[in-house]
């Protein structure tokens, strides 16, 4: 029997990342969230923001668990996030 590349190994489970996206109407609201998110704990590395000087700025953060993401997407409801998305990143 062989075994899918897509399918975990014994004993391991699959996690899947997904990334949540929060649309602010400030450059100054993303950069806020962005803080808030480093002071957290939130690694630099996970964390991406898309600044524009007219219109809405997306701050797009990979969460790596199901309580992270909760986490994150209070956070960034409690930051002024106008709205959020969140989009399948990876399986691990």
């Amino acid at each position: 029997m062989t075994m899918s590349a897509n399918m975990p190994r014994s004993g391991t489970k699959r996690v899947m990342h997904v990334t949540l996206i929060g649309i602010f109407d400030s450059v100054t609201l993303a950069q806020e969230a962005k803080n808030a998110l480093l002071a957290v704990g939130v690694p630099e590395a996970r964390i991406r923001v898309d600044l524009h000087q007219k219109g809405p700025c997306a701050v797009r953060v990979q969460a790596q668990s199901s309580y992270e993401r909760e986490r994150i997407r209070d956070l960034l409801h409690r930051s002024g996030a106008s709205s959020m998305q969140q989009v399948p990143t990876s399986f691990c």
